[in-house]
């Protein structure tokens, strides 16, 4: 009993490890990765020349969700096209029990990898741009890479293709920015609760924290379910395998 314990952790282990590597250097989510990391470097460098440090609300978005959002979309839009271009999609549909579990195993790697990498983009910002909360920073930013994320992996299983799902995903990013700016210009609508990119650190000098911090939560509550969302019905159209194959 014990063994057999043993060797299912392993294995597990061994499976998490494998997929890691696959992500890192399959495709060229290190090229992107770099690319992040030398951005957020350069933010860096710019604010000491100037001597012109980069506001709060700034470093959110400029330093933190952008770059994100980039490294979130090439990933969850080569979650299934990389599986296809290297004919182990089948092999995928094929294990014993539930392909729901192998799915299931990728995505949380894929989100384990962007926490790890919002991690390290919070603590640059941290230590040479600005003070603030890194969990502030890190939860808020991630629950909206989450929601990305998984809208392009609904995508990707919807298209049948990376490219058009990340297309797709981007022209829907934009829309989501045009709708904030048309419901901030109608004073009877309070448009918080409608931002999908609302920052933590964008609260109003003369709003109660105790509003505030509310407002920020069910913010939140709301883009974590439609990204759960977008995650059950991506995983549904998983169900059928002869469109993937």
């Amino acid at each position: 009993m014990n063994k057999a314990v043993s060797e299912s952790f392993f294995s597990n282990v061994f499976f998490l490890f494998a997929q890691i590597q696959r992500i890192l250097f399959a495709g060229k989510f290190y090229i992107f990765l770099i690319l992040a990391v030398v951005w957020d470097v350069i933010c860096v460098i710019l604010g000491h020349v100037f001597h012109d440090p980069m506001p709060i609300e700034a470093v959110f978005y400029v330093m933190n969700l952008v770059p994100m959002l980039i490294l979130a979309l090439y990933l969850s839009m080569t979650l299934v096209s990389f599986e296809k271009e290297n004919v182990t999609i089948e092999a995928l549909f094929s294990v014993p029990g539930s392909p729901y579990k192998v799915w299931l195993y990728k995505l949380a790697v894929q989100f384990m990898m962007l926490f790890f990498v919002q991690m390290l983009f919070a603590l640059i910002s941290f230590y040479f741009v600005q003070d603030f909360a890194i969990e502030v920073m890190v939860s808020h930013a991630f629950v909206i890479v989450f929601c990305v994320a998984n809208l392009n992996f609904f995508l990707s299983t919807l298209f049948k293709s990376g490219y058009a799902a990340g297309l797709s995903t981007l022209v829907i990013l934009f829309f989501l920015l045009l709708l904030y700016a048309f419901l901030s210009a109608i004073p009877v609508i309070d448009s918080t609760y409608w931002n999908f990119y609302l920052s933590p650190f964008a609260k109003p000098g003369d709003m109660d924290i105790n509003i505030w911090n509310q407002k920020l939560l069910y913010n939140k509550a709301g883009v974590f379910f439609i990204g759960l969302v977008f995650m059950y019905f991506g995983l549904s159209k998983l169900r059928n395998r002869e469109p993937f194959i």
